[in-house]
């Protein structure tokens, strides 16, 4: 089974308490309601506005930018979810709570705790393998092919630390889409 991590939107302002009450019944208490998702989302600030990045079908220079660079290559899904299902190749190093946590919503300071955790975690493994020098980077040298490479781990957990401390420091929470 897949698992995503897809970031939460976070309250409008004045809307703390709806948002936080459609939180519980959503996610604490399991109501599949697909409406409550509609409500919540009426009262929340998407993720896609908080990088305040031009944003294709908002803004036009976005829509120049896409329609120029699509019409070059096959077009790909755009989106902001964290592949988590990498931590499969990681869950010898990451431990069974690191792990297992993957698997839970966060509200936003759990989100940077885990995060954290995770960062820590990362460095840790990363020193004792003498593989340092992957964390940070966006994407892995292109001579590292194999996965149970230690530096491939150590990356994974890094990047899906720097993913949580980014969403959650800017007031959002995540939810697992599995």
């Amino acid at each position: 089974m897949g698992l995503d991590w897809q970031p939460l939107g976070k309250p409008k302002p004045g809307h703390e308490a709806e948002f936080d009450k459609l939180y519980e019944e959503i996610f604490h208490f399991d109501n599949k309601d697909e409406s409550l998702w509609e409500q919540l989302w009426a009262v929340a600030i998407s993720p896609y506005e908080t990088p305040g990045a031009p944003r294709v079908g908002v803004d036009a220079v976005a829509d120049r930018w896409a329609a120029e660079e699509y019409s070059k290559r096959a077009w790909k899904r755009l989106f902001v979810s964290r592949r988590a299902k990498f931590f499969n190749f990681c869950e010898d190093m990451l431990g069974e709570e690191l792990s297992g946590e993957a698997w839970v919503h966060h509200r936003p300071a759990e989100l940077t705790d885990y995060g954290t955790r995770l960062r820590d975690h990362a460095a840790a493994f990363a020193e004792g393998q003498g593989v340092a020098a992957v964390l940070g980077q966006r994407l892995l040298p292109e001579s590292i092919t194999d996965w149970e490479d230690p530096a491939v781990k150590a990356h994974i957990v890094d990047s899906a630390a720097r993913w949580c401390l980014f969403w959650g420091g800017r007031g959002h929470g995540m939810y697992p889409d599995f």
